[in-house]
């Protein structure tokens, strides 16, 4: 009997020896980033294809020690062996998170989310951005650390409820996808800070939105929303609102009770016509647009909102807007372009533009050019004058056209400009370019010795649409250009981002094209409008099409964002005229960035030189200029 124990007992031994050394050995492997071999021991030698193996065990031991009640299988061990059939690159990534709980799976061309994510419970950020996701598991909700979680740019068209269990979520960015609605419990968020939903197909809210206390910007444009719920009035920490290119057909008055609102976005909303009272109560608004909509009235409230310092209201139907809007105390500029506004109207806001100090209304030269407003050339140092081309294109005609013809550095005549260059605006729906463009007017007018002619006009999608690219709009956009750069000997293009992409599409029209971090192909983009493919593929296709059409110089510039430089790679190497230019930049903002090192200004000016046919002559300093 006492051998038989002695035998059993040997027998424990080895076993457990077995055990030690098995799990050593598999350590070793995956410490070693061979987790191939360790898959192979797991799942059991299987005959390969020279027929030289057996099959040696049908299950991994794990399982086999499970069934006899040799050992349990722990949480580790399941991760480990669950990830063994996921490519290297994403094992890698999951095996960090577990220690850093940051998980970047962006651009990974995912079409399902592994498992092995929602088993990872320390992760505070999350980036899934970038990928061909049609859903989201319910398991997400199991993520209840997470602080940031990047969606944008996948194919979503609903998710689950179960995200808003996420109770420490602090930033969400949903833009880029095919949503519809959003979870009704979204509300049930309160860290939230940040929710991004731009270019999706939302027609509403839920209406517990208004219950995330802690949200500072709500970015909602280019969807297709037709009211507002009551409850946005509540979130009292909101400091920026867009909802610019949506199909807004009015503005809830509880929008009023926004106490922290600074920037409020209205701007292509073509069914809204008018705004609520109600507005005087945003007391810490900075700036606001309500342009390019169909407003009949704009209440004279806003005079008395004590923080509004840039107020646009172009390409509306407004026939009259009060002087006492004027009154606000720290407003500087109005935009008024392109409304229909009576003669005496004009006048009255004339006068009261010149009774303040360091500010400027903007008005194009029909309505300064009205027989009746009969204002004295001294009377209109406030007045920023420009040309509307809306009407004059097309009745129809969608965006925002502006041009801004040059006036002689030794003249308040505007003379014959040689040289066009058209701005495109890019996805914010405003008018971005001006500031530089002003920059480089005066760099050329203070050289006293040479006077430099251009004319710029301003081009703005105010809808979010990346200029109609992939449908009919393209070519309304395409034969308005057309008409107004025939026009000019010389034409250079100039845009970043989504305006980028509209210089390369109409690149045909220009001289010269400037383009900085164009999106070509919008599947491979987070930011983008929420357009089905074969949209995109249209879009993609005539921007190809847009840069081999160019007879003049193309210059793309890019930042060494990896996405920025993808983009560009699209563009054929076989085309002599479309250079790609990378700066060591890491942002896919890289106009700002080379503006802020003064690497912007030089960039147009040698462009604007060179179609002026300017030398280095005795008469030109061009160390000035660069």
């Amino acid at each position: 009997m006492w051998q038989a124990v002695a035998g059993i007992l040997a027998a424990s031994v080895s076993l457990a020896a077995f055990q030690m050394v098995y799990e050593n050995y598999s350590k070793s492997l995956r410490d070693s980033k061979t987790s191939d071999k360790v898959a192979q021991i797991e799942a059991g030698l299987e005959k390969d294809k020279s027929g030289t193996h057996t099959k040696k065990w049908k299950a991994p031991l794990w399982k086999l020690g499970i069934r006899k009640g040799v050992w349990r299988q722990t949480p580790r061990s399941r991760y480990i062996c669950a990830q063994s059939s996921l490519r290297a690159d994403i094992r890698v990534k999951l095996n960090l998170a577990q220690d850093n709980g940051k998980l970047d799976l962006s651009e990974c061309e995912l079409e399902s989310i592994p498992e092995e994510v929602f088993d990872i419970e320390c992760l505070t950020e999350l980036s899934l951005a970038g990928n061909n996701l049609s859903s989201i598991p319910r398991g997400i909700g199991r993520l209840r650390n997470l602080e940031k979680l990047q969606l944008s740019g996948n194919r979503l068209r609903e998710v689950p409820d179960e995200l808003c269990l996420l109770d420490n979520l602090e930033g969400l960015w949903l833009h880029g996808n095919l949503l519809e609605q959003l979870p009704s419990d979204i509300g049930a968020l309160p860290h939230l800070k940040q929710l991004a939903i731009a270019g999706n197909r939302l027609t509403s809210l839920p209406e517990s939105i208004g219950l995330l206390n802690a949200l500072s910007e709500l970015v909602v444009a280019g969807n297709r929303l037709e009211e507002l719920p009551k409850s946005i009035g509540t979130l009292s920490s909101l400091r920026n609102l867009d909802l610019h290119g949506n199909q807004l057909r009015s503005v809830c008055d509880t929008i009023g009770m926004l106490s922290s609102l600074e920037e409020l976005w209205l701007q292509g909303n073509k069914n809204l016509e008018g705004l609520p009272p109600t507005l005087r109560g945003l007391h810490q608004l900075k700036k606001m647009s309500a342009a390019d909509c169909s407003l009949t009235q704009i209440p004279s409230e806003l005079g008395e909102m004590q923080e509004l310092q840039d107020l646009s209201l172009y390409g509306n139907k407004l026939e009259r807007v009060s002087v006492d809007i004027l009154q606000a105390p720290r407003l500087r500029k109005v935009w008024l372009e392109g409304n229909p506004l009576h003669s005496e109207n004009v006048r009255d806001l004339v006068h009261a533009a010149n009774r303040k100090i360091c500010f400027h209304i903007g008005l194009d030269d029909v309505q300064v050019a009205i027989e009746d407003v009969r204002v004295a050339d001294n009377d209109m140092k406030n007045v920023l004058s420009s040309r509307i081309f809306s009407n004059c294109v097309s009745e129809s005609m969608d965006g925002y056209w502006k041009l801004d013809r040059h006036v002689g550095a030794h003249s308040s005549v505007a003379n014959a400009s040689p040289v066009l260059v058209v701005a495109f605006g890019s996805a914010p729906g405003v008018p971005n370019w001006g500031g530089a463009i002003r920059r480089v007017r005066e760099n050329f007018n203070n050289d006293s010795h040479a006077e430099i002619n251009f004319d710029v006009l301003y081009v703005v999608d105010p809808h979010r649409s990346w200029y109609g690219g992939g449908d009919e709009r393209y070519s309304q956009y395409n034969n308005a250009i057309e008409k107004i750069a025939s026009q000019y000997p010389k034409v250079v293009f100039i845009g970043d981002s989504m305006g980028a992409t509209a210089a390369l599409m109409f690149a045909k029209h220009a001289t010269m094209v400037h383009s900085f971090c164009p999106q070509i192909d919008l599947s491979k983009s987070s930011i983008r409008p929420g357009e089905e493919e074969a949209w995109e593929g249209i879009l993609k296709e005539r921007v190809l099409a847009g840069i081999e059409a160019c007879s003049g110089d193309i210059q793309v510039h890019v930042g060494n964002w990896h996405h920025d430089v993808q983009q560009s790679n699209i563009i054929p190497s076989s085309l002599e005229h479309a250079r790609v230019k990378i700066y060591g930049i890491d942002s896919h903002r890289l106009a700002i960035a080379l503006d802020r090192g003064n690497k912007l200004i030089p960039i147009l000016e040698s462009s604007i030189l060179q179609c002026c046919g300017v030398t280095n002559t005795a008469n030109i300093r061009l160390s000035n200029f660069f």
